[in-house]
C-alpha cells in the first residue's frame, strides 16, 4: 500500500504480484517507479501512477531482502 503520512492516507494499493511478504522496497529519484523484493525469490519493478509491473525479476535461489 502506498501511504501519504502528510493526510493520513492511502493513494494506492499495489497487489497481485507477490506470493510471499514484501521485505524491501526502493523507489526511483522522481518517484515514477519503485522496485519491490521479497520472500518469493522474485524482484518487481513497478509503475506507481498505474500500478503496473513493467518488469519481474526472477531466478534467484533464496529470498530477496534488499533491492
Amino acid at each position: 500500500m502506498l501511504w501519504n503520512p502528510l493526510k493520513s492516507d492511502f493513494i494506492k494499493i499495489y497487489h497481485g504480484a507477490h506470493n510471499y511478504e514484501v521485505l524491501d522496497i526502493c523507489i526511483t529519484k522522481d518517484n515514477s517507479r519503485f522496485a519491490s523484493v521479497g520472500g518469493d525469490k522474485t524482484g518487481f519493478l513497478w509503475d506507481v501512477k498505474t500500478g503496473a509491473i513493467i518488469r519481474k525479476f526472477k531466478g534467484h535461489n533464496h529470498k530477496l531482502t534488499c533491492c
